[in-house]
């Protein structure tokens, strides 16, 4: 066989994927690093599902979660809320590393955003750059009859106040959740060292409309959990539009 032939085609072929892995870690270097396997907010601790956060919430009687996160079997979150009944879980958006765990749970009431329901039930693909690759290799979360679209901007959960807020962009039905000081973001927010953005573009499906989207956070509280980074205090002297 050509030598010459042999080169160009390793050249044609190796070029294009150095070039893909390039664009990928310089996405993935814009994340912030994540603060630890469990975060103590106070009043709720984060858990560390294997590469996304979910939140657990303490209520009267059992615990409210925010995202069932990344592992289908739910281990992480498991062991943290013990025996403890789950009253609901409050969806931020419909992306596999953010619904998969409810395949884990005893079938929990789950609220999500209805423009995202068909998007984490694997009824449709993700619009987004990344989200559509890794939801193409990874395939679609496994449907859970107990997702239901949210109808109501604030619900009263075992006592518990919680109001919804819609900051589409990431994804068409993204949904912040706000209880008590602290919002509950997903990737329509991340926390920086001095600022607030949404994610990457290319995990976006329109990423104008998640900056501004950010203008929702504006007076809403003052601490900020996302989905991927951690615990943000000063939420609102970070805010950038």
């Amino acid at each position: 066989m050509n030598r010459k032939w042999v080169l160009g085609a390793a050249i044609a072929v190796g070029l294009p994927v150095l070039a893909c892995m390039g664009w990928m870690g310089s996405i993935f270097s814009s994340f912030p690093a994540m603060q630890g396997a469990r975060i103590d907010g106070g009043s709720f601790l984060g858990v560390e599902t294997g590469g996304a956060y979910a939140w657990v919430v303490p209520t009267a009687t059992g615990v409210i979660l925010v995202d069932a996160g990344i592992d289908p079997a739910a281990a992480a979150l498991l062991a943290e809320i013990g025996d403890r009944p789950v009253h609901a879980v409050l969806i931020t958006h419909g992306h596999f590393d953010h619904v998969a765990g409810l395949a884990g749970l005893d079938e929990p009431v789950a609220w999500i955003g209805a423009a995202d329901l068909p998007l984490a039930t694997g009824e449709a693909l993700p619009s987004g750059t990344m989200p559509w690759i890794f939801s193409r290799l990874m395939g679609p979360p496994a449907a859970s009859p107990s997702l239901k679209p949210l109808e109501a901007s604030s619900l009263t959960i075992d006592g518990t106040e919680v109001r919804a807020i819609a900051m589409p962009g990431h994804t068409g039905g993204s949904t912040s959740w706000v209880i008590g000081d602290t919002v509950f973001t997903g990737d329509a927010a991340f926390g920086h060292p001095d600022h607030i953005e949404p994610a990457h573009s290319a995990f976006c499906d329109d990423i104008g409309q998640a900056r501004q989207s950010l203008r929702a956070l504006e007076g809403v509280a003052d601490r900020l959990a996302d989905g991927h980074a951690g615990l943000h205090e000063g939420l609102q002297a970070r805010l950038r539009h």
